[in-house]
């Protein structure tokens, strides 16, 4: 959610699409397998309406609910220490 804070600022500050791929946002996370974890943070914010993404290109944006959010050390997704995931 920090990185999303962070880049969202930066892209209004400088009239850029707010918009963002998973890529863009998993610069901090290189040692966890994008494609299973990625859902995880996604589906929990989204839940809380923080976040929207378009199915049709996958791409993710802070809601006006989450953009309040944004400097609340609160909000965070953690994975749990034994978190161990599936292969489907």
């Amino acid at each position: 959610m920090g990185t999303l804070c962070e880049k969202d600022d930066y892209a209004k500050r400088n009239g850029l699409e707010r918009w963002f791929t998973i890529d863009d946002l998993w610069e901090h996370l290189e040692s966890f397998n994008q494609r299973l974890v990625s859902p995880l943070p996604i589906d929990y914010f989204q839940r809380l309406g923080y976040i929207q993404q378009r199915r049709s290109d996958g791409k993710v944006s802070l809601t006006d609910t989450g953009r309040q959010h944004c400097r609340d050390p609160d909000t965070a997704f953690t994975l749990p220490e034994n978190y161990q995931p599936q292969e489907r």
